[in-house]
C-alpha cells in the first residue's frame, strides 16, 4: 500500500508553487473557486496514475509561462515490499522524517523508507516521470516506477470516468479486486456468430427490396455475390475487447446506468472492502449527486470515521453537510495569493470544531464581516 506523504507542485495551471504534507487518512480541501483544489487532485492523479502518457497543452502552464517547466513531486511512503526491493529500487530509496518534514538522501534509523517521484513537463509538452535521488544521479541512473507498481498504486478517481471501474478492464477497481480475470472471448465469439446468423434471417426478409437492387447491380458489374446478397451484422460490430464484462444488477441493469450518486456510493463501498486493491481515492466535489443522508453514508464509506489510516482520501467540497460531518483535522483550506501565485493549504485550528458544527457555511464564504 502507498501513502502520499508530501506534495510539491510548480507552474501547474493556477498553482505557481505549493508544498503540502497531507494526512494519511481523510483530506478534504475547501476554499473559494479557482483556489486550486481540483488542480491538486489532478496533479496527484497525473503523477501517480497508471497511464503511459498524458496530453498536456500550453494552458497547463501557470499563466501560459512555458519557459518554466511544470513540476509535480510526490513523496511516497508506507511502501509495499516490492516497492522496497533493494534489487530494483536500491539507489532510489530515501528516508523521510515525518515530524520534521525532512527528506534524507538515504534510508536510516528512525526514518521511513520512501520513494521521491518526479513528473516534469518542458516546452515540448512531453511528460517525463522518474524517481529522484542524488545517488542515482551521480551514477547516471534513471528509472520510473515499474509498470506493475504504478498499477498497484494508481489512485481510484470517483467522477466522470469513475464508471470505467464498474467493468473488468485493465487497471479497473474490479480487475484489481481479484487475481483472476474473466475470459469471455470464446463464449462471446460463439454468441456473436449466432447473433449474426439470426439477424441475417430476419433482415434478409425486411430488407428484400434493397438486397434485390444490390443483386442486380452486382450482376451488371460482374461482382460475385454468390446466390444473393445478405444483410448480416458487421463482424466489427460483434467484436469484444476490454470492458466487455461489466457489473449488472439482478434484473440485468448495467451498473454504469445507475445515478451519479449511486455509482459513487457503490465504488466507495467496493473499495472499502477491498483496501488492497486501491489505497488512494480522489473525489472532486464530494457532494455531487447525493442528498444529505446519502452524502453522510458516502463519507463513511470513504473512511471518514475510520481510525485505520491505510486508506488515503483527497476530496474537495462546497457542502456545509460535509463540514459538519468531518473533524477539523480532516479539512484544510486552500488559499491562493493571486499576486505571487503561491498556493497554501492551511490547517483548521482545533478550537473551531464547534463552529464547524454550528456554522459550517462560515468556512465556505469568501470573506466574513465582523
Amino acid at each position: 500500500m502507498t501513502i502520499v506523504r508530501r506534495i510539491e507542485i510548480e507552474n501547474f495551471r493556477g498553482i505557481k508553487s505549493l508544498a503540502w504534507c497531507p494526512n494519511s487518512g481523510f483530506n478534504c480541501l475547501i476554499g473559494s473557486g479557482d483556489s486550486g483544489k481540483t488542480t491538486i487532485l489532478d496533479a496527484i492523479d497525473i503523477c501517480l496514475g497508471a497511464r503511459r502518457n498524458f496530453s498536456f497543452s500550453d494552458t497547463d502552464f501557470h499563466l501560459l509561462g512555458i519557459s518554466e517547466p511544470i513540476k509535480i513531486r510526490l513523496v511516497l511512503g508506507d511502501l509495499s515490499d516490492p516497492m522496497k526491493s533493494v534489487d530494483i529500487y536500491a539507489d532510489f530509496l530515501r528516508g523521510y522524517d515525518a515530524a520534521a518534514d525532512t527528506l534524507e538522501e538515504e534510508p536510516g534509523v528512525g526514518l521511513e523508507d520512501v520513494l521521491y517521484l518526479h513528473l516534469e513537463v518542458q516546452q515540448d509538452l512531453e511528460p517525463q516521470w522518474r524517481l529522484h535521488s542524488s545517488r542515482s544521479e551521480a551514477k547516471g541512473m534513471e528509472r520510473n516506477l515499474k509498470w506493475s507498481d504504478r498499477e498497484a498504486t494508481a489512485p481510484l478517481r470517483l467522477g466522470a470516468m469513475g464508471e470505467l471501474n464498474l467493468s473488468w478492464r485493465r487497471g479497473s477497481l474490479l480487475n484489481r479486486m481479484a487475481e483472476e480475470t474473466p475470459d469471455a472471448s470464446a463464449a462471446l465469439s460463439a454468441a456473436a456468430r449466432e447473433a449474426r446468423s439470426t439477424f441475417g434471417t430476419t433482415a434478409n426478409t425486411q430488407l428484400k427490396d434493397a438486397l434485390d437492387i444490390v443483386d442486380i447491380a452486382a450482376k451488371d458489374l460482374g461482382i460475385d455475390m454468390g446466390s444473393g446478397a445478405q444483410a448480416l451484422l458487421d463482424v466489427h460490430s460483434t467484436s469484444f475487447g476490454s470492458g466487455t464484462v461489466a457489473l449488472h444488477s439482478e434484473n440485468g441493469v448495467p451498473a454504469r446506468s445507475f445515478g451519479t450518486g449511486s455509482k459513487r456510493l457503490l465504488l466507495a463501498g467496493m473499495q472499502k472492502h477491498a483496501t488492497e486493491a486501491s489505497t488512494i481515492t480522489l473525489v472532486d466535489e464530494v457532494e455531487t449527486g447525493l442528498e444529505p443522508h446519502r452524502l453522510i453514508r458516502f463519507l463513511t464509506s470513504l473512511g471518514s470515521k475510520d481510525t485505520d489510516t491505510r486508506r488515503q482520501v483527497f476530496a474537495t467540497s462546497h457542502s456545509p453537510t460535509v463540514l459538519q460531518e468531518l473533524t477539523h483535522e480532516q479539512m484544510s483550506v486552500v488559499r491562493c495569493d493571486e499576486a505571487s501565485g503561491k498556493t497554501q493549504v492551511l490547517s483548521i485550528p482545533q478550537g473551531t470544531q464547534g463552529l464547524l458544527r454550528s456554522r459550517p457555511s462560515s468556512f465556505l464564504t469568501k470573506s466574513i464581516i465582523l
